[in-house]
């Protein structure tokens, strides 16, 4: 019997020494501790605990190490928006992503650069929903070493589909309470294998908040390498021209398209940059030779075109759809001459075709044309064609999967003339 247990004991300790050593040699080269080796990325996911101890009810210093770790990347702009995954009522009663999100207020982070999922019960379940639920797939991981081991080991292993992630090491606590957790740990990381291997899913997978009956189905957002990619849902497109659409219940996004000329008062087809179809109904635009590329709609059927494109704008209005010119700035997975210069700096928007779906694309902030270009070759775009930005001319919107408007840049004027228009 004696024989029984100590091998036993010795399997039990292998175990947890094999899956310690795979997490941690997993991790090398992707986690940091200094602010400056961090790369900028959009998002970070600072991991959820209580800003008390449960036993003696004493200052976490988990809770403290991790809030001076995510200001500090915040304020340095490596990272612009902070999703806190944490349990919105722990074990002991305690809000964690509330009492988190207010330390990081009273450190300086702007609330509205703050997200709060409050689901995010364990690990697994945060890096989880970071994918899946707020389509995150370029992030930064915000705790202590041992935790963003553990965090990058399940987002790379979760058949989460492509993401990039890393680890960003908050100050280990110190205080003799800590050690019950470093313990924990050990078994934890066990466990991470039992959940991979059993195809586990987050606890509140179920919840009505991501079942599919509670949403709209309009659109999928992701934000990674520094770009926002839309992914709308619709039944229809068309160019719609003179006064931008109006949030109502049919329209699921709106961005400019084709550039304007002269900032008239009065609205004339003449004043948008080539010719184009709007409404099944061809139009003569003013000359614009930067007009080398165009998307074509109509049967229910999309298309980018490069160069030659008269014949497919005029099939466009024979079948009722709609067609406008830009700058084509990738055709068919390869760059195109275009006359704009990569050394231009702005934010930067484009139409393109990803692994045959149909999405808008933008940078996250300003950025080099020629880095924006790079960018979305890098992400995998088959065909980009550019689409009218600059202040003003910027302003887009499109409605969440709540139904909620959210606006991209505000509006700064009533020139703008056409914009591409999608709907459910």
């Amino acid at each position: 019997m004696f024989w029984t247990i100590g091998i036993a004991s010795v399997v039990c300790i292998a175990l947890i020494l094999i899956c310690n050593a795979v997490i941690v040699n997993n991790a090398k080269g992707k986690l940091f501790s200094e602010v400056d080796s961090v790369s900028p990325v959009e998002y970070g996911l600072l991991l959820g605990t209580s800003p008390q101890t449960r036993i003696g009810r004493k200052s976490n210093q988990f809770f403290n190490y991790r809030i001076d770790a995510a200001t500090q990347l915040y304020k340095a702009k490596k990272i612009k928006r902070i999703l806190i995954s944490g349990s919105d009522n722990s074990l002991d009663g305690v809000n964690e992503v509330e009492c988190m999100r207010d330390s990081l207020v009273a450190h300086g982070v702007n609330a509205n650069d703050i997200v709060l999922d409050g689901k995010g019960y364990r690990t697994l379940d945060a890096v989880w929903r970071a994918v899946k639920t707020y389509n995150i797939t370029d992030f930064v991981v915000i705790s202590q070493k041992f935790h963003n081991e553990r965090a990058i080991y399940l987002a790379e292993h979760l058949d989460l589909g492509p993401c990039n992630v890393t680890g960003f090491n908050a100050n280990d606590a110190t205080n003799n309470t800590a050690i019950l957790t470093y313990i924990r740990e050990y078994f934890a990381r066990v466990k991470v294998f039992i959940d991979i291997l059993t195809g586990k899913k987050p606890s509140a997978i179920y919840d009505e908040e991501i079942k599919e009956a509670d949403c709209a189905n309009n659109i999928v957002r992701k934000d990674t390498m520094g770009l926002i990619a839309l992914y709308p849902q619709f039944s229809r497109i068309d160019l719609v021209c003179g006064t931008m659409p109006q949030p109502d219940s049919d329209v699921v996004l709106v961005a400019e398209a084709a550039y304007t000329g002269k900032l008239l008062n009065e609205f004339n087809h003449s004043n948008i940059a080539g010719n184009h179809v709007a409404n099944g109904v061809f139009y003569d635009g003013y000359p614009c030779d930067r007009n080398t590329g165009a998307f074509i709609y109509y049967n229910d059927s999309w298309k980018f075109c490069y160069q030659n494109f008269s014949k497919e704008m005029k099939e466009a209005a024979n079948n009722g759809g709609c067609a406008f010119g830009q700058e084509m700035i990738i055709y068919n997975g390869k760059f195109v001459e275009i006359a704009r210069k990569d050394n231009e700096e702005h934010i930067f928007r484009a139409l393109c075709n990803h692994d045959g779906k149909l999405c808008v694309i933008e940078s996250d902030s300003k950025i080099r044309f020629g880095d924006f270009k790079n960018k979305l070759l890098s992400y995998g775009v088959d065909d980009a064609l550019y689409l009218d930005m600059g202040r003003g001319w910027n302003h887009a919107w499109y409605r969440d999967n709540r139904n909620k408007i959210v606006v991209l840049h505000p509006k700064a004027h009533d020139y703008c003339t056409n914009w591409i228009t999608f709907y459910k």
